[in-house]
């Protein structure tokens, strides 16, 4: 992270602008990473937008179909892969991640960025803790819940599957997974990686220096 100045600098940046370089937060990389994605897979993504996780995955070389629910939202993931990588292998689609796809649709991997709570970035989103309260908790649970079992039930044998939230809430992070695998007998845990937002040593006057979130790898048997 960085002042807003040193993000200026690194947007006008001749690299930045022919698409060598991007932006993204330790947290949301250590995500992507954590798939694995390898070149010529296929990989199936929920709420894509606005797409810096798009990007990541596509840099693997895998192939990405990556769904939205929101068209307006979409449209920046296109935008932002336009600048990063104009031949990347990515299918866009407006469409609900809860009720998607046909049955047969089957993946080598999957990514899901689910909606969240944002207790983890709300220095940067600060509306968020007006939203928060046991009723929108459980409601977002709900849906992180309906869109981890349609992504798992695209996955092919003996693939993987990526949850991840912007949250640092128990129920929507650790306590989902395992709720998952109680009922998915056929899916077993990986690694997973939970960040506190951290305040920058260096320069303490700035909200963090690193996002919270959380991101959790599944393998189907």
């Amino acid at each position: 992270s960085g002042t807003s100045a040193d993000i200026s600098g690194i947007t006008t940046s001749a690299a930045f602008q022919e698409g060598r370089i991007t932006i993204q937060g330790d947290t949301a990389a250590a995500a992507v990473d954590l798939l694995a994605a390898q070149a010529g897979e296929s990989v199936l993504e929920l709420c894509a937008a606005p797409g810096g996780k798009t990007a990541g995955l596509a840099g693997t070389g895998a192939k990405i179909l990556a769904l939205d629910v929101n068209s307006y939202r979409l449209a920046l993931v296109t935008t932002g892969l336009a600048r990063l990588e104009p031949d990347a292998k990515v299918r866009l689609a407006a469409m609900d991640g809860t009720q998607a796809l046909a049955q047969g649709a089957h993946f080598d991997a999957a990514f899901v960025d689910a909606p969240c709570s944002n207790t983890g970035v709300l220095a940067q989103r600060p509306g968020a803790r007006w939203r928060f309260g046991p009723k929108s908790l459980r409601d977002l649970c709900e849906l992180q819940a309906r869109l981890l079992e349609e992504a798992a039930a695209h996955v092919r044998p003996k693939g993987r599957l990526v949850y991840s939230t912007c949250s640092i809430e128990p129920e929507e992070n650790g306590q989902q997974i395992a709720k998952f695998l109680r009922s998915h007998p056929e899916w077993s845990a990986g690694p997973s990686h939970e960040h506190l937002p951290l305040p920058d040593p260096e320069h303490p006057a700035r909200p963090v220096s690193v996002d919270g979130g959380f991101a959790a790898l599944l393998q189907r048997s």
